[in-house]
């Protein structure tokens, strides 16, 4: 019966490093969510190329210190006439130039939206785990008990290792 409670819960979840989220198909409203995210970082990732392919620098790349996708520039490739106008400067590392573009703020403002609402149906998928867990309280309290029950044994067990066994004595004294 654990069992098979533990597996209807596992069944629900899949884990993206400490995350758990739903199955693919459990929540369409999530797995569009998660599609349209995928589809703004690979547009993100599309203004890079177009921007490596017109400063002919391939080691332009993105960072996230101050604003999320901030292209970082080498020096040499942005200095002078080099920087195109609709870079505009954010922050500096020594050797490189950071900047933001008008399509990369709006391309990172949709994929901010979209992962608000995906942390808003995370937090609901969560407590709708929770809340199967808690409907099988009388198993999970059972459990715990057993187990409980199985650690004092255990513990006692341990604690009386070396100790010698005691006799019982009858109320005359006698064994």
């Amino acid at each position: 019966m654990i069992r098979d409670s533990i597996h209807e819960i596992e069944s629900l979840v899949s884990w993206e490093g400490q995350t758990p989220k739903p199955i693919p198909g459990l929540y369409s409203d999530f797995d569009l969510i998660r599609k349209r995210c995928v589809d703004y970082e690979n547009q993100l990732f599309q203004i890079l190329q177009k921007e490596r392919q017109n400063l002919h620098c391939s080691t332009l790349s993105f960072c996230h210190s101050v604003y999320r996708y901030q292209i970082e520039a080498p020096d040499n490739a942005v200095s002078g006439t080099k920087k195109p106008k609709h870079f505009e400067f954010t922050t500096k590392r020594s050797g490189y130039q950071r900047f933001h573009t008008d399509e990369i703020k709006e391309v990172v403002e949709l994929l901010e939206a979209e992962e608000e609402k995906e942390k808003r149906i995370l937090g609901d998928f969560v407590s709708s785990i929770l809340i199967r867990f808690r409907e099988k309280y009388m198993i999970w309290d059972n459990f715990l008990a057993v187990i409980a029950e199985i650690d004092c044994l255990i513990s006692l067990s341990l604690a009386s290792e070396g100790l010698t066994r005691p006799i019982p004595l009858s109320p005359n004294g006698n064994t």
